[in-house]
């Protein structure tokens, strides 16, 4: 049935509470209509997606490149949710998870953003979670010891004893480095783009965690969690005004502008192909085994007609049982599987195709490139298998539409296709309209068979943008970093003297007592609360209507499904 897309009765050009509306478009394939702010005063952006969904959404992102592997984006991440000027508790992260009706609450680092979405079917519960979380990101209390803390420090339990390091991030990045699979990501990201942030880890690298600073760590926040290097999304049925009233009068009112240079670099194409070989941490059952993958800058993350195309043939070659790149590496006999580095990824600026084997062994290296190559040499010569094809484009097109179907709720997931162009400088609403790129490729493949046979030249064949990566795994590598942390360590720490080791007892002490502390009840009562009053008295009703088919009866639910109809047989 048709169903009326929910609007507001606002006009571009209108100033909002600070902010001017700058767009309106409607989106039938999402039963919304998206409105694009820009606030006045700081230059922050502001994209509602407005339906009648009560499972609202606020998610404010800020851009964060880095030029080193510090670690610096995922420390803070982590420190600013440990105390604001408004809520100074250790972890308000926790209360709220206690005493609200959110539906989702986390902070995301990704390599070149940091993320912090909220939601909540409950509007004065939501705007409890969006005050908490503004005041987090704009006015965090960022003590010494929540850096020591949550990053690192020198660990001290006993001053007779060598001194140590310690810190959240510290050893969750050291177990991270231990696993062989995250070698294989952090090595092809860094050598596929060696002149951008991408070069770096952004959660940080044990051994460079400690080059970072206090100052330094607070400097981060002041250059880039500002409002003039912020992109908030907003999702659901709460008026605009509303939120726009509240965030510019609670916090944005109150910041000057600030010249932010936060842009992601674009990595500039090779001339010719490059190998590169490392070993990796593995279990002693695999040494001797490697991972051996091809990997392409595969375009733009901003185009959603090139981003589509990638997931298709991501899809059609790697997606199922029947792929013939596939098959080509599995029936090999060169390797055991597909390595998980394996298909398609425009998280990032510039979109990545690869595919590789695990528990291949690196003499074959050569062998999995060439049969990569030919496969798909023989698939663009030989035309690509129609039915195969055509059931990538309408899984990929399933996926576009479907609302459940991942760990993410579908708020946030429509957020991510936001910011994957939005962060770049693209069109914020790119990848939520995509009836029209989508339209566009069906288009022209039906005017043009080869059309995706062309795209695997361009961007794959022809591309000389390509990495061989050779992750050769070794259970000797695992104590070999152990002890290279060790060492490290000892370098800063060899000069330590005993008024040394007393001062970082002290700290070890304070850090220790600190985790063991219950929020005091002053602090707690900083947090918002709910009353009952602000809860909704009955719960969503569900639109049904009964049908008779042959005295069999059908309970239809007429709800926004984006066009895909889920049938359900029960028998008695």
């Amino acid at each position: 049935m048709e169903r009326n897309i929910p609007e507001q009765n606002l006009t571009v050009q209108s100033v909002i509470s600070g902010f001017i509306l700058k767009q309106i478009q409607k989106i039938p394939e999402l039963h919304s209509t998206a409105y694009i702010f820009s606030h006045q005063k700081t230059g922050a952006r502001l994209v509602h997606l407005y339906n009648d969904d009560a499972n609202n959404l606020f998610s404010i992102a800020f851009r964060t490149p880095v030029s080193d592997s510090t670690g610096v984006p995922h420390i803070l991440e982590h420190s600013v949710l440990c105390g604001s000027k408004k809520f100074p508790l250790k972890d308000p992260f926790q209360e709220l998870l206690k005493g609200s009706l959110q539906t989702f609450l986390n902070a995301l680092t990704y390599p070149d953003k940091t993320v912090y979405p909220v939601s909540s079917q409950v509007e004065a519960d939501f705007y409890n979670l969006v005050d908490v979380y503004c005041d987090a990101v704009f006015n965090p209390l960022l003590s010494e010891n929540t850096f020591f803390q949550e990053g690192w420090h020198f660990d001290v339990e006993d001053v007779s004893a060598d001194a140590g390091i310690k810190g959240i991030v510290y050893n969750e990045m050291k177990g991270v480095f231990s696993n062989f699979s995250s070698h294989v990501e952090r090595k092809t990201l860094s050598s596929l783009f060696p002149d951008t942030t991408y070069f770096h880890e952004s959660g940080g690298e044990p051994e460079h965690i400690t080059d970072l600073s206090y100052q330094q760590f607070r400097d981060f926040h002041r250059r880039y969690y500002h409002p003039s290097n912020s992109f908030i999304f907003l999702y659901g049925n709460i008026p605009s005004e509303r939120t726009l009233a509240f965030l510019n009068t609670r916090y944005l009112d109150s910041f000057s502008p600030l010249k932010v240079n936060s842009a992601v670099e674009t990595q500039q194409f090779w001339k010719t192909p490059v190998s590169v070989s490392i070993e990796a941490p593995a279990p002693k059952e695999e040494d001797g085994t490697a991972t051996v993958a091809l990997a392409w800058i595969f375009g733009d993350s901003t185009d959603p007609v090139s981003v589509l195309c990638g997931r298709i043939i991501s899809h059609y070659l790697l997606g199922t049982e029947s792929s013939p790149l596939k098959r080509a590496l599995v029936d090999s006999g060169l390797g055991e599987d597909l390595d998980d580095i394996s298909g398609f990824d425009s998280e990032i600026k510039q979109s990545v195709f690869a595919a590789g084997l695990r528990k291949s062994l690196p003499e074959k290296a050569q062998e999995v490139e060439d049969l990569i190559l030919d496969t798909l040499r023989k698939q663009v010569q030989g035309g690509l298998d129609r039915e195969l094809l055509e059931g990538s484009l309408r899984q990929v097109e399933f996926s576009l539409r479907e609302i459940t179907g991942s760990h993410f709720p579908f708020n946030l997931r429509l957020a991510e296709r936001c910011y994957r162009s939005w962060i770049y400088d693209g069109d914020p609403l790119a990848h939520l309209a995509f009836e029209k790129p989508l339209s566009f490729i069906k288009e022209q493949y039906s005017s043009n068979p080869s059309f995706f046979a062309d795209i695997i030249r361009k961007e794959l064949l022809e591309n000389q943008h390509r990495l061989r990566s050779v992750i050769k795994a070794s259970s000797e590598m695992g104590t070999r970093l152990e002890q290279q942390t060790e060492k490290h360590a000892r370098e800063l720490t060899k000069d330590f003297n005993l008024q040394d080791k007393e001062r970082y007892f002290q700290l070890t002490k304070i850090l220790l007592e600190q985790q063991k502390t219950s929020p005091s009840q002053s602090a707690l009562a900083t947090l918002p609360r709910l009353k009952k009053s602000d809860l909704p008295l009955r719960g969503r009703q569900v639109p049904t209507e009964e049908i008779d088919l042959d005295g069999v009866k059908l309970y239809a639910h007429p709800l926004f499904t984006s066009g895909i109809v889920y049938f359900d047989i029960s028998f008695d």
